[in-house]
């Protein structure tokens, strides 16, 4: 793929050349076809250098389409795709301007998929954490919340029946939120040295709250999985970003900020935790995230777990339990684990709490040749803390493996 890449670069280069200096106002399929899928083999094959020129072009044709009113909606749809991912591969700031240009051009398809959103107008979408502030952030969570409830309750149903419009609307608007998101964090970083007084931990609070989301968020149908493997893997960089920003918001806050973003510290330290716990390369900043989260949860006197899973439903992850999907229901793997049996497996402390919470069946089999409980899985992996939470819970310690 990379020597494609290569192969192709001088000839569709000369493409966008010819059709940005002789100011034709069409591209035939073939042309669109040859294009995007050069650019997105770039991307995929990190060839950056080429892929920043190639995107650029890009964006200036699209935008002079745009203005003679011959703009392809959906050639425009792959663009971005391709541009968002190459955004946040780099955590860089797009050629397009997905706070206004963007939108625009897809507003007819926005009104007529908001219509048909389940979830449009759910007064839970509105209870957000006080931490949150300003239009920008109050206005993505909501819609966040809002578009994760949709998408996840089609998943469940396989996407069957869903309306086109409404296909295509959630999957432009996650690119538009994502590009927004990383502009409006690198802008309040760079915006960090030369404010002072109260405006840096707003803008350090803005700048890690807004990276926390863009990683919840890609969790949720924003990735592309082809063997088990990420194909524009993401999490590294955008972890060690919200690294940066919480640990300037540490170094840098007054017992003003320690008081008022309290709660946003929390949730954004609890996401880096869960993200990195299980990245060996990344210990010193789990070790760092872990930290954050113990001592906001002590300085919030959080001595409960239920008290805590309240202050996380004010922000992404936690509010996808919250609307009710069933905790109990099986992956549809080999495997054919519940959420708890794979905490177990994995170690995933935090997690398995969180479970226990929304009252999962704590003595479900494990539906494989010699499946256990989750009590069972734990004994034999050795995790002593979720072994003595069980117990605790009165889980069935006779309880025998499942039979084929």
């Amino acid at each position: 793929m990379a020597v494609a890449a290569l192969r192709y670069t001088s000839a569709s280069t000369t493409i966008l050349r010819s059709r940005l200096e002789n100011n034709q106002n069409t591209l035939s399929s073939t042309d669109y076809w040859h294009i995007i899928t050069l650019w997105g083999s770039e991307i995929i094959c990190r060839n950056f250098d080429a892929a920043i020129i190639h995107g650029g072009k890009l964006a200036q044709l699209m935008v002079y389409q745009a203005e003679q009113k011959c703009l392809d909606l959906t050639y425009l749809r792959y663009v971005i795709y391709n541009d968002v991912q190459l955004c946040t591969m780099l955590m860089e700031r797009s050629f397009f301007d997905y706070a206004r240009w963007v939108p625009e051009q897809f507003e007819l398809l926005r009104a007529s998929a908001e219509n048909l959103m389940e979830s449009e107008g759910d007064g839970a979408t509105s209870l957000l954490d006080l931490s949150i502030e300003g239009d920008f952030l109050i206005n993505t969570f909501r819609e966040r919340r809002a578009h994760h409830k949709e998408f996840l309750w089609w998943q469940d149903r396989s996407f069957e029946g869903m309306n086109p419009f409404l296909h295509g609307w959630l999957g432009i608007c996650q690119h538009i939120c994502h590009g927004n998101l990383i502009r409006h964090a690198l802008d309040c970083m760079d915006e960090v040295p030369v404010s002072s007084g109260e405006s840096v931990g707003f803008l350090l609070a803005q700048a890690y709250l807004s990276l926390a989301a863009l990683y919840v968020s890609r969790s949720v149908g924003g990735q592309l999985i082809i063997g088990n493997t990420d194909i524009y893997d993401c999490r590294r960089i955008i972890l060690d970003k919200l690294y940066t920003a919480l640990y300037l918001a540490v170094s840098h806050e007054s017992k003003a900020d320690y008081v008022k973003y309290g709660n946003a510290r929390l949730w954004a330290a609890y996401v880096g935790a869960q993200a990195t716990h299980t990245m060996p390369d990344m210990a010193k900043h789990y070790q760092f995230f872990a930290y954050e989260f113990a001592r906001a949860r002590q300085s919030c006197r959080i001595s409960t777990w239920n008290h805590l899973s309240r202050v996380l439903d004010g922000f992404l992850n936690t509010f996808l339990l919250w609307l009710g999907f069933d905790v109990n229901v099986r992956r549809r793997a080999a495997w054919s684990w519940t959420a708890i049996q794979a905490a177990t497996e994995n170690g995933f402390i935090t997690i398995f709490e969180l479970l226990l919470t929304y009252g999962t069946d704590i003595n479900e089999q494990s539906a494989v040749e010699r499946g256990g409980t989750a009590l069972q899985t734990g004994a034999e992996q050795g995790h002593i803390d979720t072994v003595e939470l069980l117990l605790n819970r009165g889980v069935n310690v006779n309880a025998s493996p499942a039979k084929q």
